[in-house]
């Protein structure tokens, strides 16, 4: 086990006393230098069969204490703002030729000045990815941490899902007050100039600066709107000019009729006309109306449905939560070695999730749920729930490959090499009984 981390949780960082550089190593293999920077190393390395990035200490301020701590602080930060669209550390380790080293996913995708580059981003995309970029800086703002160096190179987009993942926090701080408006400002001025009005209010440039990140969302989608309603207001305008133009032409038929008698018959037949147009664009009007109220209906209906799909997908969260944190209290503890019941054990820990994600969808207990609501929550929940299992996963496999290194030294294979073999003859006894059977 890391040696950094605290088994009580008497710190919400995990970490305790001074730093001293020594921690354990967990397995890190293929390590790929990828760039060399001032003051970081990145490399990418395979561990558990998966891709992982490393980042470590320059070589030229390896031996910087204070470098070394503002690494380790980097890594705290990450634990303390895991889950909110910052990419997964999983630990902090010792890594052979890097040193301490930072553990975290490899994010499969591209920058957003990479996307902007590409130049393949639609106008909603691109709005989607603002408002999720603001929503993510406004929840780490509430728990207490500000990123400081926010920009399009260090913002990710997945290749799958679209999610938005900041990937760099080595300006992050807890103890200043900084403010990411203006970082946001300078990436909204890029990604979305149509929002450049709103990108000068948080530089404060405007006379009115968004109170909050809540506030900074509704002047978005306030914006979004505004063209919808500038046709709405022509609509209704030019629907004005229609009627006052007929009203106008019917007098003035009427004039015609008063000062030529010999065309009575004729301009009655052109009144009658008119108010013929007049009765239809009555029964337009009133059918726009009957429309606009339909619309409203579904548009409400449509909420409370989201609101439902909401519920459904806390609540299956909170059932994996509750099923992998038992798990770790009540079957992982009961192994001091990795033995083949482990996988047995891990094979249910999933199946149990995997019936979570299929019973989220209720109608029974969420009748507001649509037909539709069944893929979308399928695919949150089951986001939700891996990503909870690789956390829990890659700290259980830290763990047992620790206690193996200290048990039996640095195994040639993982798992161990009793370990296959006991799973070998396990199946073949399996595939033994299955044919006597048959």
């Amino acid at each position: 086990m890391n040696k950094y981390f605290n088994p009580d949780n008497t710190s919400e960082s995990g970490y305790l006393g001074e730093f001293d550089g020594s921690v354990v190593s967990g397995g890190i293999t293929d390590v790929e230098i990828l760039r060399i920077t001032d003051r970081n190393v990145i490399a990418r390395c395979r561990r558990f069969g998966r891709l992982w990035l490393l980042k470590g200490v320059a070589p030229d301020v390896k031996d910087s204490i204070e470098e070394q701590f503002r690494l380790q602080k980097e890594f705290e930060l990450h634990s303390r703002i895991a889950g909110y669209g910052v990419a997964q550390a999983s630990g902090f380790e010792e890594v052979e030729g890097l040193g301490p080293c930072i553990v975290e996913e490899w994010v499969e995708g591209k920058t957003l000045s990479e996307l902007l580059k590409e130049g393949k981003l639609g106008k909603e995309e691109r709005r989607r990815i603002m408002q999720d970029i603001v929503k993510r800086v406004g929840e780490i703002h509430i728990k207490g941490v500000n990123l400081g160096n926010l920009s399009l190179d260090n913002i990710m987009v997945r290749d799958i899902g679209g999610d938005v993942v900041i990937t760099d926090l080595s300006e992050a701080c807890r103890e200043e007050e900084r403010d990411d408006l203006k970082s946001i400002a300078s990436i909204m001025s890029q990604l979305c100039p149509e929002y450049r009005r709103i990108a000068r209010s948080c530089e404060g440039v405007e006379k009115s600066e968004p109170a909050d990140y809540n506030r900074l969302l509704k002047l978005m989608n306030r914006c979004d709107k505004r063209p919808k309603r500038l046709m709405s207001i022509c609509g209704l305008a030019l629907l004005g000019l229609l009627c006052t133009g007929t009203l106008i032409y019917v007098w003035s038929m009427r004039s015609i009729t008063d000062e030529t008698y010999s065309k009575v018959g004729e301009m009655q037949e052109i009144i009658k006309t008119q108010e013929g147009y007049i009765a239809d664009l009555s029964d337009s009007v009133k059918n726009v109306s009957e429309r606009m109220r339909s619309l409203t209906d579904d548009l409400g209906k449509r909420k409370n449905g989201d609101e439902t799909r909401k519920r459904a997908y806390l609540e299956a969260c909170s059932k994996a939560d509750r099923t992998i944190e038992d798990f770790h209290r009540n079957v992982f503890s009961r192994f001091d070695l990795i033995e083949a019941d482990w996988y047995d054990c891990i094979f249910n820990l999933t199946t149990k999730l995997q019936k979570i994600g299929d019973e989220a969808y209720n109608r029974r207990r969420f009748p507001e749920l649509r037909d539709e609501d069944k893929k979308q929550l399928y695919s949150d929940v089951e986001a939700y729930y891996l990503g909870r299992y690789c956390h829990y996963r890659s700290h259980w496999d830290m763990i047992l490959f620790s206690r193996e290194v200290k048990a039996n030294g640095d195994p040639p294979t993982w798992p161990p090499k009793r370990v296959k073999e006991e799973r070998k003859r396990r199946a073949a006894e399996k595939t033994e009984a299955s044919m006597k059977e048959k």
